[in-house]
């Protein structure tokens, strides 16, 4: 392979575009995302400004949070109505593994603390499911750490060939 053919594909590779959606699913995926996140963080205003008075002040704090929560959510929302570049995906590794900790954790909690003795068929099977779902999220994070490390690779593979090339000359 040539230089300009690698210097081609180093700038093929650097150069790649992000995968985009059909605007039709991203706005209606986006505009659903809106609606459910703007009626959470709707309800959960209701802690700030009308606790309940068992426990008023961690009430607040609830709701403070859920509404912080909430906000981010719609970010993510108008981030995938217009399209903008994600580099890999709306949620970031690190965010993904958290989230992924916490659906596996809570159901095994559950299960070692002895509450699970009275759960119905449909309870154990949400729990095997979340469990489930917290191995797809570290798969989907190790995937896209494979992928970003092959496009790195590339690029050094192709810049210490462009470099053998000119100290050969």
């Amino acid at each position: 392979m040539g230089l300009r053919q690698r210097a081609s594909a180093l700038a093929a590779i650097v150069t790649r575009k992000a995968r985009e959606w059909f605007w039709v699913v991203r706005l209606l995926v986006g505009l659903l995302i809106a609606f459910c996140t703007l009626a959470c963080g709707a309800f959960s205003s209701v802690l700030i400004f009308a606790p309940p008075p068992k426990n008023p002040p961690l009430a607040r704090c609830f709701g403070i949070v859920m509404v912080l929560v909430c906000i981010w959510v719609l970010s993510l929302g108008f981030r995938l109505i217009t399209n903008r570049p994600n580099y890999g995906g709306l949620l970031s590794p690190l965010l993904l593994r958290l989230v992924a900790v916490s659906m596996a954790a809570m159901p095994i909690f559950l299960i070692v603390t002895g509450r699970d003795t009275s759960w119905s068929l449909l309870q154990q099977l949400q729990a095997a499911l979340s469990i489930l779902g917290s191995a797809g999220m570290w798969r989907l994070v190790a995937w896209r750490k494979v992928m970003v490390q092959g496009v790195r690779s590339n690029i050094s593979f192709e810049a210490d060939g462009y470099a053998a090339a000119q100290f050969k000359r």
